[in-house]
């Protein structure tokens, strides 16, 4: 059944992608979106991303998915596909050579997922420029540092609480994600608004 259906998006994936019906990337967030649903099957489920990188018997089209990122249950729990070459999108190389490639489904993307830290021990500064390129990111309540600057070429979006820019005891520039409260709902740091910081650039 699972195959049959990998089979038919492959197929509708083709025709979006050869008869023009949709742009590039809202053919790709199809696609992501379309991957996740059928991927209720996950081949494999690992705790964390370096026991998938470990994994020697995956192959080309397999769907696999982590409980987090660094640790189980980080907050960087993600679905992947294990593709051939290496995506636009974020992807991990495996140690067989293959790639998984992020299920980012819509935007915005949470930024655990892709390895940035929360907790004030990591500086975020190179993974965020690269992905800000790409996606809309979701920053969770937490602690991010940044030696660099940061160049935002779409909205962040953060949890709801105090949000700001400050300097931590090393001197790196840290953005402040908000506190985590009873409420579910997100805050918005506009493209072009220097409200998030007077240090961040804007493109």
């Amino acid at each position: 059944m699972l195959t049959d259906l990998q089979s038919q998006m492959a197929a509708l994936q083709d025709k979006i992608k050869n008869d023009h019906l949709f742009t590039e990337e809202a053919a790709k967030q199809l696609e992501n979106r379309l991957a996740l649903k059928l991927s209720t099957g996950y081949k494999h489920t690992y705790g964390m991303v370096d026991e998938l990188l470990s994994d020697q018997t995956l192959g080309a089209g397999m769907y696999v998915k982590t409980a987090g990122y660094y640790t189980i249950n980080d907050g960087g729990g993600a679905g992947y596909v294990i593709t051939s070459n290496e995506s636009a999108n974020y992807s991990e190389k495996l140690n067989n050579g293959l790639f998984a490639e992020l299920l980012y489904g819509s935007e915005p993307v949470d930024v655990l997922t892709f390895g940035v830290k929360n907790d004030g021990t990591q500086d975020c500064s190179k993974l965020v420029n690269e992905q800000t390129k790409i996606h809309v990111l979701y920053f969770p309540a937490g602690k991010y540092l940044a030696s660099e600057q940061l160049d935002i070429y779409h909205n962040l979006y953060g949890e709801v609480g105090p949000a700001g820019m400050s300097k931590d005891e090393k001197g790196l520039t840290t953005i402040q994600s908000g506190i985590t409260g009873d409420s579910t709902k997100s805050l918005i740091w506009n493209h072009g608004d220097s409200t998030i910081s007077q240090s961040l650039t804007y493109t």
